[in-house]
């Protein structure tokens, strides 16, 4: 894998270097903005009152005078801490203390001030809540520095925060799309993470950003104006923090292992595990208006998983090495460790400009001790070892009123490696139990991609508006390799001693290559009355894909008259959006709001690499019989590997996502606010799968009218289709064709309630919603696992319905108080359960198309009935093909808690004590068997007529959960100062 040009960093820093103003200020998405009204304890407003914005420490001071209906605002302000003072003759001066502000930010501070007669010899003080302006902001959730501190995780990284947002997961998904689509925009300056080469779903860990140095972070189902673009999915925006800053120190170590700690879904008395956790910042003040901030975090974290092989499995493997066995048959260990540092410069020496320079780095891994993960699907941990990095600068000047230039770049890089676990062993399941041995399919590979982006843009106010133009670029280079360990299925234990099964082993190069993008936007935001505030923007892109990387296979040129290297090398996307807010009282006590737009996200480096990597060179090969040698993964010399080839389609292009959005945020009584929003979102041009090297016509049918396109042959618990009739083109293996005629909608409401005062604060947030799609397979992490299978009666449309992202309802609730030096936190987060449809087992292909992951099992009233009981999802569908997704595994739970002690002063800084207590109520939920029927390896298949008959037994533990989630209750010490 190509290392990271590092040279690129060292000239981002010189060429901003040298950039560097005697004075800045940022605004837009890097700056916050400070309004708020001075009114008297009568009623009325006070006009020309002098308020005062002071950093707290050294970020500078501001001044204004208030309007004819006591109005203030500042604008231009660097993220940071702040204390707001308002004075007028007659009156006793309030100073409002402590505000924190991040960027993008728009706080509203009302302020009373008290009649006085002279001399005044007092000062009234008053205690803001963590965030005045609300922590429901458009919908999402946003988290102040504070709170950010304050509450656990057991996984301390960006993803995990975000899921306090309830439309969001633990894998940055938002409104049933995956992760993947998810952009992190850090201090406003995108950040990109090279993307596992297969997975879509996959935790993401963004290492570079130690959560010491976060100072807020805001969860976005959908961006708020056109500057923000590139992402099909949600935008986490995150603001790192600002000096100057109190220095802090966290040690700790956590113990998990026995009866009280372990896993009752596990049923196992797991190891002893050490956890640990260190953060620290300190700031220094270089000059009066000038800030250095240093942070730095290491994190590890153990949690045991698992056995691969359950007690009534294990004998079945009598003859495999003793050592694996035993390796297969207990709990392994996952460990996560990451070391992470950033460093940010922050220049404020006037209010009409302002600079920042951040750089941030960070490692983590992710390593097994034993067998490892099981899936791929949906949030997985993989084997992992990353290096990220990312560099950052920012630049506002006000050239002369109402003309400000606003210039940011970055450059940020990832480089990702995924080992399999189990020392390389290539994946393989025993069909009659669903036991998944080996690292999962597809699971190993590399990745790495470095970003540079810049984003020049300036601000005018114009016909009594603001109107903002920008001309963004981004040029990326990616590195994708997928190593071809291979997949092997056997029918039981003795099959698999006996070498006697089912394999598919795929080999590709590395494929390096590089995209672009040139964009320009335009956006106007103007006030047609008091109280109401509109914008509107319209944004064209042009993205490029290399055009020479996919060589021409010319033997499937002559064989199907296709050019796999013919497809867009450019694609012009065009975005637009609007946006109402209104605040009918003036006050920041009511807000409407609504939005609606249309946006793209970037080209699918994934797909892309598959594209140049599967042109010429790669092969596939799919065997059945025996001499399979596993853990081997090798294959008999009589296994014939053909070309595999991935071609995308002449409209292949980006996807686009249409939203719109409204609702309402009301302050009701004292400090109690209420959210409510309902939002709908429509995605085109996902890309889905095709195998072009299917057999156009079946060969036969199956008792119910299933189409089977090749000669089906069963071995015990297996039936594969491995002959040339299965194949459209004999000299080929799979033909993967790519077109984007995906789609998928979202419609949902979330209601929130918080509850923030100055020692205490709750929140709880409830989504409802509902996905669908046509997107089949997309969270099993599998190519085959996509194909759409005609069905009879499904009109060509079985794959419409229920999205595999779709999850009904969520709930995530926090919750802070203290009383005396007691301090608790808690964070409660809830889902329904995943859907899954009910099929056949991985190794099953029932039609003969060649893939062995996307067969729909027949409802058959004979076979199910001792199962309607326990699943009513099955009820409506007897007598007919399982309907997509329509059975769900078990809800999931979680509960952290944090408990902070306040021992006193240690060297003139606070000192406590910090115990953490994670997933206190455990979760049942896991990977689901979703095999309803299988096939009986005591009977034999038959073929009479035309028609092919899988002898099917039912699956007595359909919808149990084979493989825990649940990493047991840990519980963690610490000790902090700062």
């Amino acid at each position: 894998m190509r290392p990271i040009p590092i040279v690129i960093v060292l000239y981002a820093l010189a060429a901003v270097g040298v950039a560097v103003p005697p004075g800045a200020a940022a605004q837009g998405v890097t700056t916050a903005t400070l309004s708020g009204t001075v009114t008297a304890s009568t009623g009325q407003p006070v006009r020309g009152a002098l308020v005062t914005l002071s950093g707290v420490g050294s970020s500078g001071a501001h001044e204004t005078t208030t309007d004819a209906g006591g109005a203030f605002v500042f604008g231009l302000l660097a993220p940071g801490s702040y204390e707001i003072r308002a004075e007028a003759l007659g009156y006793r001066p309030v100073l409002a203390r402590t505000l924190v502000l991040s960027g993008g930010d728009r706080a509203h501070v009302p302020l009373t001030i008290n009649a006085s007669a002279p001399p005044i010899l007092t000062v009234d003080t008053v205690a803001l809540a963590a965030s005045v302006s609300g922590r429901w902001s458009a919908g999402s959730s946003t988290l102040g520095a504070g709170e950010i501190d304050g509450l656990p995780f057991r996984d301390e990284d960006l993803a995990q925060v975000s899921a306090l947002s309830s439309p969001f997961d633990g894998a940055l998904g938002s409104q049933g799309l995956p992760g993947s689509m998810t952009l992190l925009i850090v201090d406003g300056v995108p950040v990109y993470r090279a993307p596992h080469p297969l997975a879509r779903a996959e935790r993401a860990s963004f290492a570079a950003f130690p959560r010491s140095s976060l100072g807020a972070l805001s969860t976005r189902p959908h961006a708020g104006d056109v500057e923000a673009s590139g992402a099909a999915g949600a935008y986490l925006f995150a603001t790192t923090r600002s000096g100057p800053s109190v220095g802090g120190l966290s040690l700790g170590g956590a113990w998990s292992g026995g009866p009280l700690w372990s896993s009752s879904e596990l049923d196992i008395s797991g190891p002893t595990l050490t956890s640990f956790q260190a953060d620290g910042r300190a700031s220094l003040e270089a000059s009066p208006t000038s800030t250095i901030l240093v942070s730095a975090d290491a994190f590890q974290s153990e949690a045991p998983l698992g056995p691969r092989v359950a007690e009534a499995v294990a004998p079945t493997l009598a003859g495999l090495d003793t050592e694996l066995i035993a390796t297969l048959s207990r709990p392994s260990l996952e460990r996560f460790q990451r070391f992470s540092t950033s460093v940010r410069f922050d220049s404020q020496q006037s209010a009409s400009g302002y600079f920042f320079l951040r750089g941030a780095v960070g490692y983590a891994k992710r390593e097994f001790e034993g067998p490892g993960p099981v899936t791929l699907a949906r949030d997985a941990a993989l084997p992992e070892e990353s290096v990220d990095f990312s560099v950052a600068a920012g630049l506002v000047r006000e050239q002369r009123r109402g003309l400000v230039f606003d210039f940011r770049m970055g450059v940020s890089g990832s480089s990702r490696t995924f080992d399999p676990a189990t020392g390389g062993m290539p994946s393989a399941t025993l069909a009659a139990s669903g036991t998944r041995l080996g690292v999962v399919f597809g699971g190993a590979g590399e990745s790495s991609r470095v970003d540079g982006v810049l984003l020049p843009a300036i601000r005018w106010n114009v016909a009594g508006g603001t109107l903002k133009l920008g001309l963004p670029l981004r040029v990326s280079t990616h590195t994708v390799h997928r190593e071809g360990l291979g997949d092997f299925f056997y029918s039981d234990g003795p099959a698999l001693v006996a070498g006697q099964g089912f394999a598919t082993v795929l080999r590709a190069p590395e494929a390096d290559f590089v995209t672009r993008e040139f964009g320009v936007f335009a956006q106007y935001e103007f006030e047609p009355s008091p109280g109401v505030q509109t914008f509107f923007g319209v944004r064209l892109d042009q993205e490029t894909a290399p055009g020479g990387e996919a060589t021409l296979n010319s033997a499937w040129l002559q064989a199907a008259g296709l050019a796999n290297d013919d497809y867009p090398k450019s694609f012009t996307q065009f975005g637009a959006r609007a946006s109402l807010l209104w605040d009918p009282s003036a006050d920041g006590s009511t807000r409407l709001f609504g939005s609606l737009g249309v946006h793209h996200g970037d080209l699918d480096a994934g797909l892309l690499g598959e594209l140049f990597s599967q042109d010429t060179e790669a092969t596939s090969t799919r065997y059945a019989g025996s001499g399979l040698s596993w853990p081997a993964g090798t294959l008999p010399s009589g296994a014939t590997a053909r070309p595999t080839i991935t071609l995308f389609g002449p409209d292949a292009r980006a996807p686009r996502s249409a939203h719109a959005s409204a609702g309402i945020a009301r302050r009701l009584v004292g400090a109690v606010s209420l959210h409510l929003e309902g939002a709908y979102r429509r995605t085109d041009f996902l890309m889905r799968r095709r195998n072009l090297n299917r057999a156009l016509t079946p060969q036969a049918a199956d008792p119910n009218g299933r189409d089977v396109f090749g000669t089906l042959q069963q071995s015990g618990a297996l039936v594969t289709a491995t002959a040339d009739d299965a194949r459209r083109f004999p000299a080929f293996e799979a033909v993967w064709a790519l077109d984007p005629d995906g789609w998928s909608e979202y419609a949902g409401a979330t209601v929130a309630l918080q509850y923030s005062t100055a020692s205490s604060g709750l929140a709880i947030a409830y989504t409802r919603s509902r996905t669908t799609d046509n997107w089949i397979g997309a969270a099993r992490g599998h190519a085959g696992a996509e194909l759409s299978p005609a069905l009879p009666g499904s009109g060509g449309a079985w794959a419409e319905g229920v999205s595999d992202f779709d999850v009904p309802d969520r709930v995530s609730a926090t919750g802070t108080t203290a009383y005396g030096p007691l301090t608790l936190s808690a964070v409660y987060r809830y889902r329904s359960g995943l859907p899954f449809t009910p099929r056949y087992r991985d190794g099953v292909d029932a039609n003969g198309d060649g893939s062995y992951r996307n067969d729909v099992a027949f409802v058959d009233a004979t076979l199910v009935d001792p199962l309607l009981a326990e699943w009513p999802c099955l009820s409506g569908q007897v007598g007919g093909f399982a309907v997509r997704n329509s059975c769900r595994g078990p809800a999931a739970h979680a509960l952290d808690v944090r408990l902070r002690v306040s021992l006193g002063s240690v060297m003139g800084r606070e000192a406590s004590l910090v115990l953490d207590g994670f997933d206190l109520i455990e979760s049942g939920d896991g990977v689901v068997d979703d095999a309803l029927l299988l096939v009986d390896p005591a009977s034999t298949l038959t073929t009479a007529g035309g028609v092919v008959t899988i002898p099917l037994v039912t699956n007595p533990g359909f919808g149990r959960v084979l493989y825990p989630a649940t990493r047991g209750r840990m519980l963690r010490v610490g000790f902090r100062i700062g």
